[in-house]
């Protein structure tokens, strides 16, 4: 008899446990349409859609595979499309390999080429204080130096040139 109705109470307890992991999905999808703009292709949203992800990534402790569905979530449209075939042909593939991948079909800047002729006429706007001009700047020099070795050496020398 109590055997029976710890066997009882064990299934209890799993399907509740069960509930609760996926209400605790339901709310966690709630909260990136939430806190992450939805993204559908338009190349000047692409740097700040990446950073929302990244930023909700690192502030919920998600792990690589979970901040892929974090972007497939946050997608829609084309993106949205991409993303499934992607996680569909690549179920081992990283979040840095996702990324890189969005990064050449929809981002503004698509090679270290083209980020360092923008790099090259890069003024600061009347409207930008010298800290946000920074930032900018050391972004799009990291991206036009993507994948070098010694890549903050690099960078720090061709800020010191551009000044």
């Amino acid at each position: 008899m109590a055997e029976q109705e710890g066997q009882q109470f064990g299934v209890a307890f799993q399907n509740f446990s069960h509930q609760l992991q996926g209400l605790s999905i339901k709310l966690g999808a709630q909260g990136v349409n939430q806190i992450i703009p939805t993204f559908s292709g338009d190349q000047a949203e692409f740097k700040n859609w990446m950073k929302s992800i990244e930023k909700y990534a690192m502030l919920t402790n998600l792990e690589q595979n979970d901040t892929k569905l974090v972007a497939y979530q946050s997608s829609t449209s084309s993106v949205s499309d991409f993303i499934h075939r992607w996680l569909r042909d690549n179920p081992r593939g990283t979040w840095p390999q996702l990324k890189e991948e969005l990064s050449s079909r929809f981002a503004e800047v698509t090679d270290s080429q083209h980020a360092f002729e923008i790099l090259n006429k890069l003024k600061e706007k009347p409207t930008e204080n010298v800290q946000v001009f920074a930032e900018r700047l050391l972004t799009l020099a990291e991206e036009a130096f993507r994948g070098q070795d010694g890549t903050q050496a690099i960078i720090q020398s061709q800020l010191i040139i551009f000044s």
